[in-house]
């Protein structure tokens, strides 16, 4: 009797492999891109954020606290418009609402209300709904067999995360937090959501 062979990390996928392979990097891009909506990301400029708004630790560890488990929700809707409208258009509309709030985080001139719903739209496109598009690209690119892809992904989310850390963090010291922030926003509108809306195909 012969023993059936392990499946192929490509199993499932109808196109170049090429394709397959550039769609884990533009994953790993869409999960850099999470960046401003996540715990390391806000810490980079949560001093001098709480320095010019006047808000103590305890009062935004609070509104932290509340807006990620109010974004957290945000996974079940973006989940469900991916089956009906694809990932493509979910990934894009997910990118151009991050970039628009971090941008307005970035002009944002006081109140309490106003930053905790700043919050909560970063937490809920960006730690959840578009790292939603970034896991699932690789899924549906790699149905079986996705660990070799996975691997892939996790290596270049780390090293392109450990560089986005270094770059934010000299932002945040030579020109602000302000500028800092604008200027992600820009990169998500300016430059990640072209890349996007040009490249991510679904097999």
């Amino acid at each position: 009797m012969m023993r059936a062979s392990p499946p192929s990390p490509m199993a499932g996928t109808r196109t170049a492999p090429w394709a397959a392979w550039g769609s884990v990097v533009l994953a790993s891009v869409l999960m850099l891109a999470t960046l401003p909506g996540r715990t390391q990301g806000l810490g980079l400029v949560t001093e001098p954020l709480l320095g010019d708004m006047g808000i103590d630790r305890l009062q935004y560890a609070s509104l932290n606290l509340w807006a990620t488990l109010l974004g957290a929700l945000c996974c079940f809707p973006a989940g469900w418009a991916m089956d009906r409208v694809g990932l493509r258009p979910v990934a894009a509309g997910c990118l151009v609402l991050l970039g628009l709030t971090v941008w307005g985080m970035s002009q944002l001139g006081g109140g309490v209300l106003a930053l905790f719903a700043l919050l909560v739209g970063t937490r809920a496109v960006g730690q959840s709904a578009l790292s939603v598009c970034s896991i699932t690209t690789v899924g549906k690119w790699f149905p079986s067999g996705a660990g070799p892809a996975m691997g892939v992904f996790s290596v270049l989310l780390s090293v392109l995360f450990a560089i986005a850390f270094g770059v934010v963090g000299w932002a945040v010291r030579e020109h602000g937090w302000r500028a800092a922030w604008a200027g992600i926003g820009w990169f998500l509108l300016a430059g990640v959501l072209p890349l996007t809306l040009i490249a991510l195909r679904e097999p």
